[in-house]
């Protein structure tokens, strides 16, 4: 194994972590204790998210991730409107509630064009 193969295995792995603890916090409550430990869904959520960043980094300084592509905050916006616009198709069919507040933030971010 070299250099290049630990770091895409690592970010993979970050990758299965980050899903792991969303799934769990969407099961479970983001706010919720975890049981045996001293700390909750959100505080790991923030952990795994940085322990993914930190791979990230990595990746990006051995020129793993196309830097121009990443450097385009287009990309960024246009997926922050296609999650607004989820989410709306989703509470159209009723598969969603969402309070007054949380339809405004979907409202704002479908509303963002690159």
């Amino acid at each position: 194994m070299d250099l290049e193969q630990l770091l895409l295995i690592k970010l993979a792995e970050e990758c299965q972590e980050v899903a792991k603890v969303a799934l769990k916090a969407s099961q479970f409550g983001i706010g919720t204790d975890i049981p045996g430990s001293n700390t909750t869904n959100r505080t790991l959520m923030t952990m795994e998210v940085m322990d993914f960043e930190a791979t990230l980094q990595l990746c990006r300084e051995r020129g793993l991730i196309d830097e121009d592509i990443y450097a385009d905050n287009n990309r960024r916006v246009d997926k922050q409107s296609r999650i607004g616009a989820y989410a709306t198709v989703s509470r159209l069919e009723g598969r969603s509630q969402f309070t007054e507040e949380e339809l405004e933030f979907i409202w704002a971010i479908t509303a963002r064009q690159s």
